[in-house]
């Protein structure tokens, strides 16, 4: 559905008063291409919710912790719940550098170790085999 609609009158939580009260409210699409809603709490605080999330979190349950939504066909815009799942969220960027940092760690002790008792010429070739790789 492309739009919400809401009555000015109701009072929170309760029925329609007239049909002919409500409002129709244009879908929103924020900039990262995910369509938003924006919901207000029993004190009109407002609260921006992706409309993806609301969907998982009222048909499916709860989101996962370390979960994120996932759009099965690539369309953000495609929020019908055939469309949506939870799953793990990707490792970020400062996760791999982090991964890459220690596995470079762990080559060159484990150089270091080749090299103890060895002439220093042996350690230059090995420096350069490591650079080939």
């Amino acid at each position: 559905m492309s739009a919400q609609r809401q009555n000015r009158a109701d009072p929170p939580g309760g029925e329609p008063i007239r049909d002919e009260e409500w409002v129709r409210v244009p879908a929103v699409v924020d900039v990262n291409g995910d369509k938003i809603v924006t919901l207000h709490d029993e004190r009109g605080r407002p609260e921006t919710r992706l409309l993806a999330e609301l969907m998982l979190e009222a048909f499916v349950g709860p989101r996962p912790s370390g979960h994120v939504v996932h759009f099965k066909d690539g369309n953000r815009l495609n929020c019908q719940l055939t469309n949506l799942e939870w799953v793990a969220a990707p490792a970020t960027r400062d996760q791999t550098a982090r991964a890459r940092a220690i596995a470079t760690r762990e080559r060159a002790d484990a150089m270091r170790r080749t090299l103890e008792g060895r002439p220093h010429s042996d350690s230059a070739l090995l420096v350069a085999e490591d650079r080939l790789r």
